[in-house]
């Protein structure tokens, strides 16, 4: 049985800026990601002009790293062109 583990807060963050970033869902859509993949990985955005104190993050699409416990341990991020 899996267990469902609460989400991060800057991680509900992340996906409603990708919600509302059109730049952002384009560059996903482009490179063939689907929803349920964009669900299933909690892809999210930072935007470029934000303030989180994810200075390294901003513009990027963000993807949050778990460990094997489900703790979320660090953020990557990739950057929009």
């Amino acid at each position: 049985m899996t267990q469902t583990v609460p989400k991060n807060n800057q991680v509900i963050q992340f996906q409603r800026e990708l919600i509302l970033s059109s730049i952002a869902t384009k560059h996903l859509e482009e490179r063939n990601f689907s929803k349920t993949i964009i669900e299933k990985f909690d892809v999210g955005f930072c935007p470029a002009c934000s303030s989180y104190s994810f200075d390294l993050l901003n513009g990027r699409v963000v993807v949050p790293i778990y460990d094997v416990y489900d703790n979320l341990i660090a953020f990557a991020g990739r950057q929009i062109k």
